[in-house]
């Protein structure tokens, strides 16, 4: 069944609609999920998201949240869009005097979902594109690459399954290799942090990863953005005390200049260990 549809598959909407005027890409249905598998779901890191980029404007970041704000143009680029929240809330977050371009990706079968969720998205200055893009696949990353320059590089939630991690991170460095100065927006709920280390470890071969941090007024202090802290549009389920039962971060991530010069393994364990070949000049 492929990717999408992992063994024992039980999973319900997250968002489902509440009234035929609802925006489709807002919200999940249990129809969307029997036909697209996980890739049907909105899954929580797209609140975080939402919190994110439609934070005040008066709140400061470090690092600076530059994909949205100061009135630049955005080429961004999102990985695993799946229904399409985390980047059309993006889109609808971006300086309406400039113009932007989103490119929505996903597996191919996943596509047709994404075009029916764009379809009838609206935003002064924003256009969206929806691309084909398997994790690993060089051949349509370039394609993408040909057509786009990314500014940014976004994925919510994608750091799960032990067998994708390899592949995410082939796709990160394809893309960062020829656009290296492109930032990387990871928004991440952990989930089981033993099979998901791997990919962190080795992001931070390549890339100088930082925790996003925000503070809510010039006399306030940083705080972890996300992380124990109800920073979401949707409250997620909490304890007793209020506090998130999950821990969720948004981490930011921009290519280390000297990697650009490696050669990488292809084979995915060897990958994750961080082990890599410097080509040699000349």
């Amino acid at each position: 069944m492929g990717p999408n549809f992992p063994e024992a598959l039980a999973i319900a909407p997250q968002a489902p609609s509440t009234g035929a005027d609802d925006v489709a890409w807002a919200h999940d249905s249990a129809d969307d999920i029997a036909q697209y598998g996980i890739a049907g779901r909105i899954w929580e890191s797209a609140f975080l998201v939402e919190s994110y980029v439609h934070a005040p404007s008066t709140w400061t970041w470090d690092p600076p949240r530059t994909i949205v704000g100061a009135p630049h143009a955005r080429t961004i680029l999102e990985l695993g869009s799946g229904v399409g929240t985390a980047g059309l809330t993006t889109a609808m977050a971006l300086d309406t005097t400039q113009t932007h371009d989103l490119i929505v990706t996903d597996l191919p079968d996943v596509c047709p979902l994404l075009d029916r969720n764009t379809r009838n998205f609206h935003r002064k200055g924003v256009r969206v594109h929806v691309r084909p893009l398997a994790w690993g696949d060089q051949d349509a990353a370039r394609r993408i690459l040909q057509e786009f320059r990314p500014t940014h590089l976004l994925c919510s939630d994608l750091v799960y399954f032990p067998d994708l991690l390899a592949p995410l991170l082939h796709t990160l460095l394809d893309v960062t290799d020829r656009v290296p100065d492109a930032q990387v927006v990871l928004a991440y709920k952990i989930r089981s942090l033993t099979k998901e280390q791997p990919f962190w470890t080795a992001l931070g071969v390549w890339f100088d990863v930082a925790w996003t941090q925000c503070s809510t007024g010039p006399h306030q202090p940083l705080v972890p953005f996300g992380s124990h802290v109800s920073h979401f549009v949707h409250k997620p389920p909490c304890d007793a005390q209020g506090r998130p039962l999950d821990d969720f971060f948004v981490l930011v991530a921009h290519r280390k200049s000297h990697t650009l010069t490696w050669t990488r393994p292809s084979a995915p364990a060897t990958l994750l260990s961080g082990m890599h070949m410097t080509r040699l000049s000349g």
